[in-house]
């Protein structure tokens, strides 16, 4: 009997220890969400911040840098898709079309922020620099750019495009179950592509970097090379994250770009844990899940979630995610 139960535990640990389990685990608990979350437009929230906080990742977990301005990234990718699907084409295309929108400007960006932080300088030019920029596109959206943003009212009655292959089949996306299952299925391939990268040769390189750059740079890498790969990265995550959200709101607001946004991207990370890769997605659902229950009683729910954020500081340093696989491996032994 005793046999019997080291080889139930060796065949469990086994299962645990896999490098895909965490991905097959995470993505019978997303089919599993909408069924047991009370509101699905909630879960579609969550996928799609834990896109855009996942890519954000790449800057500030994995690169070891602080961005205060990466909504832009978002913004552009939800007002490309919106100006083209209100004006030239109503496909899921329009996805790839902010992708390389935000991938084009995180690329620009970068160069001029990156190319100033060198190497010792003070980390907040970096953190500023990026927020004076998203500032900079908010007003230039809001203003003198409102002719083809909409101003303060925003990209208003965008359609929803459907899920078609000529000739094969057409979804609707206008059920917001199946609008969930899309998003999950897109959520699904960039957190796989997120894993692929970050448990490649250059993920490794990046996080060399992030621990000691000088030392990385004498093995012969070009550490501002890398940063910037990591910025087009990001910029390319939350491209998909903008263009997932107006697909969802049928909406384009200026809050797309407000620096409050990219707080909460920070806010997120820091809660699930900025070192890995799926804890952004858990910092995701536990900010949208305590906002979505605190804000139907007060108005005060940054409150409790700064309150959140402190106990995770203190507590759980490195994240709620690590804390859960520690502890899922500790149990497998």
């Amino acid at each position: 009997m005793p046999v019997d139960n080291n080889r139930e535990q060796g065949i469990f640990g086994r299962t645990i220890r896999h490098p895909l389990f965490p991905m097959c685990f995470l993505t019978i608990v997303l089919i599993a969400m909408p069924y047991v979350n009370p509101s699905i437009y909630l879960s579609i929230d969550i996928l799609i911040f834990g896109i855009l906080a996942m890519g954000f990742n790449f800057i500030f977990g994995h690169m070891g840098l602080i961005s205060f301005g990466h909504a832009m990234f978002f913004g552009f990718g939800a007002y490309t898709t919106g100006l083209i699907l209100l004006n030239w084409y109503e496909g899921l295309t329009v996805l790839f079309f902010g992708a390389a929108a935000a991938t084009l400007i995180a690329v620009l960006i970068g160069y001029v922020c990156l190319k100033k932080f060198a190497r010792g300088s003070n980390p907040a030019y970096l953190a500023l620099t990026t927020l004076a920029f998203c500032q900079m596109f908010y007003f230039l959206v809001w203003s003198p750019l409102r002719e083809i943003t909409g101003g303060s009212d925003g990209l208003l009655a965008i359609p929803t495009p459907p899920l078609e292959i000529p000739g094969l089949f057409s979804i609707s996306l206008d059920s917001p179950f199946s609008l969930y299952f899309f998003v999950m299925v897109v959520f699904l391939i960039c957190g796989f592509l997120i894993k692929r990268i970050v448990h490649s040769p250059f993920g490794r390189v990046i996080h060399g970097i992030r621990e000691n750059e000088l030392r990385v740079s004498f093995l012969g890498y070009d550490p501002f090379k890398f940063k910037l790969i990591c910025f087009a990265l990001s910029g390319l995550f939350g491209g998909v994250a903008g263009s997932l959200y107006t697909i969802r709101m049928n909406y384009v607001g200026l809050d797309s770009f407000h620096w409050l946004l990219s707080g909460e991207i920070v806010i997120m990370c820091l809660i699930g844990g900025m070192r890995t890769i799926w804890g952004p997605l858990v910092g995701s659902m536990i900010f949208w899940g305590f906002k979505d229950a605190i804000a139907a009683y007060t108005e005060e729910w940054m409150g409790f979630i700064a309150a959140i954020v402190i106990a995770s500081v203190l507590f759980l340093p490195k994240g709620v995610w690590d804390k859960i696989s520690t502890s899922a491996l500790r149990v497998s032994r």
